[in-house]
Parts: C-alpha cells; structure tokens; sequence
C-alpha cells in the first residue's frame, strides 16, 4: 500500500521493511524519502552542525540495513528517531570532550535536577528508562507529546509552541511542572538518592 504525500508515493513502513528483508538496496532510498527529514531533524536538535548530523543520519539508515533483518520493528519512524538519537548523543560527547560546541547542554542542564547524572545512569540505563517511560504513561497525551518533542526530539520550546498552538512561556511552564514530577517519581524509586549518594 502506498501513501501519497504532497503528490509524492511514500511506500508504507511494512514494505519499506520487505525490501530490507530482501536485502534490496531500494530499502535505504524509501527509508531517506519518508523519514530522511525528520531524523535529520532529530540529530540537529542535539548536535546544531550540519555535517554531523548529515553524518549521523547516514549511520541510523546503515544501522538499520545491518539490523533488519533479522530485527522487525514494531514502529519504524520511533525505532529509527531512537537509534539516530543515540548516534547524535554518542557524537555530542565526542564534540564536547573536544569543546566544539554544546547543542543539548540546555536541554542536559533542565534535567540535571531530576535525572541523575549520565556518569552513573549507565549502570543502570534500562531502569531509569523504564521507570521514565512508565511515569510518561500518566500524563496526559499532550504532556508526553511536550516532554518527548523537548528531550527525546531536542526541540526549542519555541518550535514546541509553534506546533502545539500556545505560548512558548506556558510550554515553559508545563516542562517545568513535568521535570518536577518526574523528579518525584524519581526519588520515590530511589534513583535520585542512589545516585547523588
């Protein structure tokens, strides 16, 4: 089945993942033309240099063509915003050692408060990812949309407000009122005592 973009044939995700499977090369080609922009724009969000994130996406569509098969993913768009984000954060880092410049250190620096510092999450990665997206699943959709466009997507507030229709002061607001329930969750579960210890 095809979807018709802006008068442009965009296959479907199951078939994009077919042509993985059959290892035909057209797979990265349909995987550029449907979601090329929207990592792009996920890797610059975090990085704010264009060949870096030019190069990171190229990494998320090799990533993909050496993880698929055998892996079949339940949603391709999130799989792949994720595996980009994470080339973009492990590139950020290999910039920062450098002090190239510092694209996510403001969306780092609104959450140092409630997540506990990167050095000793990765101990425990897979926990702290659980119990976030297990708290995310409480609020409402609108808040998960927020919180995920600020700091899954690496979003200005700005563009947030552009797309949710309101007023960047009031997606100021709700991040910050978010950051301090997950903040709460987060000491509740002992994480924030654990690790600041």
């Amino acid at each position: 089945m095809l979807c018709d973009y802006w008068g442009v044939r965009i296959l479907d995700d199951s078939k994009i993942i077919n042509l993985f499977f059959e290892r035909n090369e057209q797979a990265i080609s349909e995987l550029e033309e449907k979601y090329g922009a929207y990592c792009y724009s996920v890797s610059w969000n975090i990085l704010r240099k264009k060949e870096d994130a030019e190069e990171c996406v190229n990494e998320s569509f090799y990533k993909a063509w050496t993880s698929i098969p055998p892996l079949v993913p339940a949603n391709l768009r999130i799989w792949l915003a994720r595996v980009v984000r994470n080339i973009s954060i492990n590139q950020w880092k290999k910039n920062h050692a450098k002090k190239r410049y510092a694209g996510i250190e403001i969306q780092l620096s609104e959450l140092e408060e409630c997540v506990p510092s990167s050095m000793r999450v990765d101990n425990n990665a897979e926990e702290l990812g659980k119990i976030i997206s297990t708290w995310l699943r409480t609020v409402s959709k609108e808040e998960r949309r927020i919180f995920l466009q600020r700091y899954f997507e690496g979003k200005k507030v700005r563009e947030i407000a552009k797309i949710e229709q309101e007023k960047a002061e009031k997606i100021s607001k709700k991040l910050f009122v978010l950051r301090n329930q997950l903040k709460k969750v987060l000491e509740e579960e002992g994480m924030i005592d654990e690790y600041r210890a």
